[in-house]
């Protein structure tokens, strides 16, 4: 009979041949050649600097001059005791206030917060604010701090001022021209003796207690103007979604159409444009609302000649106005008063027609 090995002695016999077939696969992988042990030179670092990234050129004091394009911002918050903090002669600049504040002590006011000259275009001014110490309403200031915000001495090109807040300044808060390829956005003025914003495009911005003009632009959209003197609060060709208000001027004035807006003047105009759409006028001694056609509006007024004035058609108007002329128009249509004030039209369609 064939002798029987213990299982010990075939186990360790499996063993060695498992051992012998896994040396065989691996052997070909220990023939590769490792290369050397010993490192060429130290490991080459693998982070970017600030600069690689964006190369910017930093701001700690002030008067500070711009005379070299590049991109710039604050480290800190700046201070002057007269004349102008940043100046800017070139063009391609990127001016980044970076959240801090440049601030006047000038009495009388003088120089400008970030003052522009030359032919200027490709600049970029965001994110800050300017204070000067200017205080007053109406026709009375005192004038402390800065004259101007961010003022331009000639007509610049392709301006973008974004997230600037402004106060205190004794003649101009953000002013360029509406004439030029400049557009403000989500800004503030608070307290500026003459004119608050001036672009071509004026955007979500916000001007309070301006002793002249409140915001002018071509297009003006999302805004709100306060006029404290003799201004409009908003000027136009073209205002949407937004409110201006005077004391003896137009609220809001639109060369060419107002839509979604609001005006409103103590002794002036309410609104005043070409077309209105679904706007509101209200004055207390003048005309509520002015406008060559109006459709979906309303017009108050108090003790003016009339609450709405229509040289054309007046379509689904309605004007609140108790005595007098409510309702001014060539064509009146689908028109309604409230009070006691009349309708004045060659041809009237006061219901559905």
């Amino acid at each position: 009979m064939p002798q029987v090995q213990p299982f010990s002695v075939y186990f360790k016999n499996f063993l060695r041949s498992s051992s012998a077939l896994l040396l065989l696969t691996l052997s070909p992988l220990a023939a590769l050649g490792q290369g050397g042990l010993i490192p060429s030179g130290p490991p080459a670092g693998t982070m970017k600097t600030l600069d690689q990234i964006e190369s910017r050129i930093p701001i700690s004091t002030a008067p500070f001059n711009i005379t070299q394009s590049g991109s710039y911002y604050l480290t800190a918050n700046l201070a002057v005791t007269s004349g102008n903090a940043i100046s800017i002669s070139v063009e391609n600049v990127t001016l980044d206030l970076n959240g801090y504040t440049i601030s006047s002590t000038a009495n009388p006011a003088s120089g400008n917060a970030v003052h522009i000259s030359g032919s200027i275009r490709n600049l970029t001014v965001r994110n800050g604010h300017i204070r000067g110490g200017t205080t007053g309403s109406g026709a009375s200031y005192v004038q402390v701090g800065f004259l101007g915000g961010v003022y331009a001495v000639n007509v610049p090109n392709n301006v973008r001022v974004s997230d600037i807040s402004v106060s205190g300044v004794g003649q101009y808060g953000i002013d360029f021209t509406t004439d030029s390829s400049v557009v403000v956005e989500r800004c503030t003025v608070e307290t500026c003796a003459v004119r608050g914003i001036v672009a071509n495009v004026v955007t979500n911005c916000t001007v309070r207690n301006s002793g002249l003009a409140g915001i002018s632009g071509v297009v003006v959209q999302g805004c709100r103007g306060i006029s404290s003197g003799a201004g409009n609060g908003i000027t136009a060709e073209v205002a949407s979604n937004s409110s201006g208000q005077s004391v003896s001027a137009a609220g809001l004035f639109a060369s060419d159409t107002a839509t979604n807006c609001t005006g409103v003047s103590t002794s002036g105009i309410g609104l005043q444009t070409d077309t209105a759409l679904n706007c509101t006028g209200t004055s207390t001694s003048g005309t509520g609302l002015s406008a060559g056609q109006a459709q979906n509006c309303t017009a108050i007024s108090s003790t003016g000649t009339q609450a709405l004035l229509v040289n054309g058609t007046a379509q689904n108007c309605r004007a609140v106005r108790n005595g007098g002329v409510a309702i001014n128009a060539g064509i009146a249509v689908a028109c309604t008063v409230s009070g006691s004030g009349t309708v004045t039209a060659p041809q009237k369609f006061l219901g559905t027609p």
